[in-house]
């Protein structure tokens, strides 16, 4: 199998690269970054020739014929989209990496900013995925979902549905707070100081604490 890596920084320095290294089976073939010195680094430990070595993403996956992908970038360079039937990841471009099958139409999908962990719900189920679209947990809930998010360090997902609440979890799916607004939870928006911005069906937007504190409420009309 020809594996291929995006982003040759500390991440993929310390714990991509050796394993796919160790495989038996698979080789390190291709490898993308923005920095030409960490490119020729990794390159020239790993024996990935020069003609695999691209400045470009999209220029890797559509000439490197690989078998395999690791996701191992800080910058935020993809696009989750949930369908119908399932959760696909895609590059700026359009260029699809991966799709996994969850049976069921997804009605909100969210990306932490490092690529390591996708999350997305339909109906009453909730799934966590990892950087190539291996499944990390699935976990049903107690009522219908309508959207999800997750912090950009991936260490928090917040969730919103027909129970009326807005919901914390840890990076498990596991339960961390919850807050209770007068009608079904539409969008949840995580903030980049911390904290969730939730827009209820009761006409408010609770403004939270990332340990689920109301700081504000705002009225809107519609």
């Amino acid at each position: 199998l020809r594996a291929g890596i995006i982003g040759c920084g500390g991440i993929a320095e310390r714990r991509h690269a050796p394993v796919l290294g160790k495989l038996k089976g698979v080789t390190l073939a291709a490898l993308t970054d923005t920095s030409t010195d960490r490119l020729a680094e990794l390159g020239e430990h790993y024996n990935v020739p020069e003609d695999d070595r691209h400045a470009d993403m999209d220029s890797m996956l559509a000439n490197a014929e690989l078998d395999l992908v690791h996701i191992c970038d800080p910058d935020g360079q993809f696009i989750v989209v949930g369908t119908g039937d399932s959760i696909a990841l895609y590059t700026e471009s359009g260029l699809q990496l991966w799709e996994h099958i969850t049976n069921r139409a997804m009605v909100g999908v969210s990306i932490s900013r490092n690529g390591s962990l996708v999350v997305g719900c339909g109906d009453e189920f909730l799934y966590g995925l990892d950087c190539d679209g291996g499944l990390l947990w699935e976990k049903q809930r107690s009522d219908s979902l309508w959207d999800v998010s997750v912090e950009n360090d991936g260490e928090a997902i917040f969730v919103g549905g027909w129970d009326c609440k807005v919901q914390c979890l840890d990076k498990h799916g596991n339960d961390s707070w919850d807050f209770t607004t007068g009608g079904y939870v539409r969008a949840v928006v995580p903030l980049y100081d911390g904290g969730v911005l939730a827009g209820s069906h009761d006409g408010n937007v609770y403004h939270l604490s990332n340990s689920g504190e109301l700081l504000e409420k705002f009225e809107v009309e519609g």
